[in-house]
């Protein structure tokens, strides 16, 4: 009996490795290259797969879209491990499809909340960023999906702020309206920054979490 279990275990651990491999492979392997911005992206999940997804998709059906803008999604679905892994790929997929019909960032992100409605068990959900810089690096459009916003700061007045707009989770409820939202990225030197809960509700072994306020401090 402990022999049979000692081997399930093994033959498990193998095939999250292999999840692990293929979920990787599913984050982009660089960054886009602009002249006007300097981009870095990092992710790395706290098990084998979860449910964090960051990409740089194709952008060149999304109106009113210059040449040379970069689109970011950004997104992170209820829970960890392989349940999580599988609707993070769901929404990839409909992602990149949905992009090549064209639209805007909100008709996006409505069709794609869709798909994950009936590809989601009840209870499941996951939070959405798309966020398109414009080729200059002076403003962004963003949609939002229970995301929490862009952390913006100004390098003139070296204040921070976050744009208001957005709406419910992915997976939820059909046939929402997601709006598209426009600000000004500010001087050069300014930063946007997005990112997942796993930065700032990570605790230290005090329970104490690393919080925004610390990360403002870092950026």
């Amino acid at each position: 009996s402990m022999c049979r279990g000692l081997k399930e275990r093994l033959e498990l651990r193998s095939s999250l490795e292999v999840a692990m491999d293929v979920q990787q492979h599913m984050l982009p392997s660089d960054v886009p290259v602009n002249p006007s911005l300097d981009i870095a992206a990092f992710s790395t999940y706290c098990d084998e797969t979860g449910g964090d997804y960051y990409d740089f998709p194709e952008v060149a059906n999304v109106e009113q879209v210059e040449d040379g803008s970069v689109l970011i999604a950004i997104g992170d679905v209820t829970g960890h491990g392989i349940a999580a892994a599988l609707i993070m790929a769901s929404a990839r997929a409909a992602l990149r499809t949905r992009l090549r019909q064209g639209g805007t960032l909100g008709e996006v992100l409505g069709d794609v909340n869709d798909v994950l409605v009936a590809d989601t068990p009840d209870g499941k959900f996951m939070t959405f960023m798309s966020i398109l810089v414009s080729a200059d690096g002076s403003s962004f459009r963003w949609a939002g999906a229970g995301h929490d916003p862009p952390l913006l700061f100004n390098s003139n007045t070296r204040n921070f702020s976050e744009p208001n707009g957005g709406h419910i989770p992915l997976g939820i409820m059909c046939d929402q309206v997601f709006d598209e939202y426009e600000s000004l990225l500010g001087p050069p030197g300014s930063i946007l920054l997005t990112g997942t809960d796993g930065i700032w509700e990570t605790a230290n072994p005090e329970k104490e979490l690393y919080g925004k306020d610390r990360l403002r401090s870092v950026i």
